[in-house]
C-alpha cells in the first residue's frame, strides 16, 4: 500500500496524471438505470400527489411544473385538476407583417366559455383577444380556431389549453374550405407547442405556452420576399 501511495504522489509531482479506477461499464449504466428509475417514482410522486391533495386543487395558482408533472404521468389522473386551477384561458397575440390588411372569416370556439372579448375583425399590424375556460363545465378546457383572410388564401389558427395534457396549436395558411373536423383531426394528430411554415407566399409561425394554465398564444405572419 505504501508503495503505491508514493508511487501516486510521484506521479502527481512528475506532472503525470495518477491512474484513477474505472469501474466496468456493466456497473456504471446500472447505476444510470437507476439513477433514472428514482427520478421517474419521484416525479411521479409528486404528479400523484398533485391530484390527490385537496389543498393544491383548491388553490388558485397552478404552476408550470404542476402542469408538466401531471402531463407526463397521466396514469395518476385520479382527480380532475379544476376547481380554480388550471386551466383558465388562453391569451391570443396575433402580428401582421404582410402589408395586407387581414380579414376575420373563422370564428369557432370549441370549448370553454362562449362569451369571447370581440375578437378583431381586421387586422393591419396588431391584434390581440382572450379566452376563458367555462368553469361551469364537467371539463374545463380553452380550445377553438380562428382564421383570416388574406388575399386569396385563409390563414388557420387553432388552439388547445385542456386539462392534464401540455398546451398546443395548429397552423396553416390555405386556398380549401374551413372544414371544423378536419382541423380539429390535425389539432390532435400534429399539434405542437410551436409551427412554422412557408410553404406559400407566406411565411408563417404560430407558438404557445406549453406549460402554463394561462397561456399565451403569439402568431406572425409575413409575406416573404420575391426570389
Amino acid at each position: 500500500m505504501a508503495s503505491n501511495s508514493a508511487l501516486l504522489a510521484v506521479q502527481y509531482v512528475a506532472g503525470i496524471p495518477a491512474l484513477r479506477y474505472q469501474p466496468p461499464r456493466n456497473l456504471v449504466a446500472k447505476a444510470q438505470r437507476t439513477s433514472v428509475i428514482a427520478a421517474n417514482r419521484a416525479v411521479k410522486y409528486e404528479a400523484s400527489y398533485l391530484l390527490s391533495s385537496p389543498s393544491l386543487l383548491c388553490r388558485r395558482s397552478v404552476t408550470k411544473r404542476d402542469k408538466a408533472m401531471v402531463a407526463a404521468y397521466p396514469e395518476t389522473k385520479t382527480i380532475e385538476v379544476s376547481t380554480s386551477g388550471f386551466p383558465e384561458s388562453t391569451d391570443v397575440h396575433l402580428e401582421n407583417n404582410s402589408g395586407i390588411n387581414l380579414k376575420l372569416v373563422v370564428r369557432d370556439i370549441w370549448f370553454g366559455s362562449k362569451v369571447v372579448p370581440e375578437i378583431p375583425e381586421q387586422i393591419e399590424a396588431e391584434g390581440k383577444f382572450g379566452h376563458n375556460v367555462d368553469y361551469k363545465a364537467a371539463v374545463k378546457r380553452s380550445a377553438g380556431c380562428i382564421g383570416y383572410q388574406i388575399n386569396d388564401k385563409k390563414w388557420i389558427i387553432a388552439w388547445k389549453n385542456a386539462t392534464n395534457e401540455t398546451n398546443k396549436v395548429y397552423a396553416v395558411v390555405t386556398d380549401g374550405v374551413y372544414d371544423p373536423n378536419e382541423i380539429k383531426d390535425e389539432l390532435d394528430k400534429r399539434s405542437q407547442p410551436k409551427i412554422e411554415d412557408d410553404q406559400t407566399e407566406y411565411h408563417f409561425s404560430v407558438e404557445i405556452d406549453e406549460y402554463s394554465p394561462k397561456p399565451k398564444l403569439k402568431a406572425k405572419i409575413s409575406k416573404k420576399p420575391p426570389i
